[in-house]
């Protein structure tokens, strides 16, 4: 009786080892796939905030009454111009081209 008890936990020692491997497979797989996108993500955060304020002075202008295109250099550079109604603000987006947004 012994003997077929001392099996079973013989047994389980292996599913244990393999669930353990298995758990440790999906964790680097989770890990490997929040790494890759960590970059993504954080450019993206930094792309919205850059139009957040670009917009906010947008809307500033907008609020003066702003009739003329204009070169706004503080918090960093970007160029206002009027497209038919919109309000519009172009700037550098990284080296890969201009990024147009309107209000």
């Amino acid at each position: 009786m012994l003997g077929d008890e001392w099996k079973r936990v013989e047994n389980e020692k292996g599913y244990l080892l393999i669930e353990s491997l298995v758990g440790l497979l999906l964790l680097a797989v989770v890990s490997y796939s929040l790494l890759s996108t960590l970059p993504l993500l954080m450019q993206a955060n930094h792309r919205l905030d850059k139009e957040q304020v670009i917009y906010q002075t947008l809307f500033e202008l907008h609020d003066r009454g702003l009739e003329r295109s204009l070169r706004v250099t503080e918090p960093f550079v970007f160029d206002v111009f009027w497209r038919g109604d919109e309000l519009c603000a172009r700037y550098e987006w990284r080296e890969q081209g201009e990024r147009t947004i309107c209000l």
